[in-house]
Order: structure tokens, then C-alpha cells, then sequence
């Protein structure tokens, strides 16, 4: 699902980790309140003050929420590949600009033979949106540059590219399980598959 405002933060990890353990929970309590507080009071994540702990409980939280509950137990059974993509999917179901450069730029490169992005590209795409929203999209010179960083750390990080070398990456479709197209059909995020 495309979110409809832009968001950015230039803070948002992978968080792979903390949405497995927050899906294995939720197996067990079947709640999202009851699985938030748990992390809270258990300091699952290791967090160094409470308001910390709540910031990322609430970010894995609405990560999770995204996927929802099918999202969630498909996480919890399977392989690795599959829950890099479900991971994925959950950043860009909360980020209409990751969202949107994914689903607008990558994508329709993903059927060249050998599809090389380079970073630089998504100052121009980012851009390009700016003109047709400057009043949600006016992030500073480095602030665009974190956020940059960012999205490039999660598309490498779910598996979607690869480094090739300083400012170059390999475009790399996924391999879904069965299970995972199943789950997916019906979505845009099976124009992701070979």
C-alpha cells in the first residue's frame, strides 16, 4: 500500500531484528498493545532511557502494523530472502518517497540486462517530486543526503541492490517463496520477483 503523506526521517533503521522479535511475540500475544508494552518493560531492545525505548517500540510498531497480522506470521516461518522483502515492505509501506522511488524509478529499470543505479539519481528523482510538492518536500541539502544514505542502506540491507562500487549499485530482483507471492499477489510489490 503506497502511504499518502511524505515522511522523512532520517533516522529509521533496518530494524530487522526488532520486527522478527516483535513478530515472534506477537505470535504468542496476539496483540499489538499487549506486544508494545512487553518490549517496553522487558527494555528488549536494549534502549539507554524510556523515552528511547518508546520511539523505537513505536517505530517497529508501525513497521509491524504495516505488514499486518499474515505479514507478521509469514515473518515468523519464513526464509531469509522472504523476510528481507517483507522487511523492506514494511519500511516503504510507511515512506511515500522510498515508496515512490522504488515503485517509479527502480522498477522500471528492473527488466535491463544488467540494471546499474547510481546514487546521485535520487537527488533528481527527489527533485523532480520537490517541484510537484514543495510544501511537504523541502528537506536541506544534507538532510536530502541522510535520507539518501538511508534508503540506499535499506535496499542494500533487504537485498534489492548491490554495491558494485563507490556510488554504483546492481539492481537485484527477488527469488518469493510460494508463500510470499501468495501473500503478495494482488500488490505491487510482486513487479519485484524475476
Amino acid at each position: 500500500m503506497k502511504p499518502q503523506k511524505y515522511r522523512t526521517r532520517t533516522s529509521m533503521q533496518w530494524f530487522g531484528d526488532d520486527l522478527i522479535t516483535y513478530a515472534s511475540l506477537f505470535k504468542e500475544l496476539q496483540n499489538f498493545k499487549d506486544v508494545n508494552e512487553s518490549l517496553f518493560n522487558h527494555n528488549t531492545f536494549n534502549s539507554k532511557t524510556p523515552s528511547t525505548a518508546k520511539d523505537r517500540i513505536n517505530n517497529v510498531s508501525a513497521r509491524a502494523k504495516s505488514l499486518g497480522i499474515c505479514g507478521l506470521e509469514l515473518l515468523n516461518q519464513v526464509s531469509h530472502t522472504d523476510r528481507q522483502v517483507l522487511i523492506l515492505m514494511s519500511y516503504l509501506n510507511l515512506y511515500r518517497l522510498s515508496y515512490e522511488y522504488v515503485f517509479e524509478l527502480l522498477v522500471s529499470r528492473i527488466n535491463e540486462y544488467e540494471p546499474v543505479i547510481n546514487i546521485n539519481e535520487f537527488e533528481n528523482f527527489y527533485y523532480d517530486k520537490q517541484v510537484l510538492h514543495p510544501e511537504t518536500l523541502n528537506l536541506s541539502r544534507s538532510t536530502l543526503r541522510k535520507f539518501r544514505s538511508q534508503i540506499f542502506n535499506v535496499l542494500t540491507s533487504a537485498g534489492l541492490l548491490r554495491k558494485q562500487k563507490a556510488g554504483l549499485f546492481q539492481l537485484m530482483p527477488f527469488d518469493f517463496s510460494d508463500e510470499l507471492k501468495q501473500y503478495l499477489k494482488d500488490t505491487p510489490y510482486m513487479v519485484l520477483t524475476r
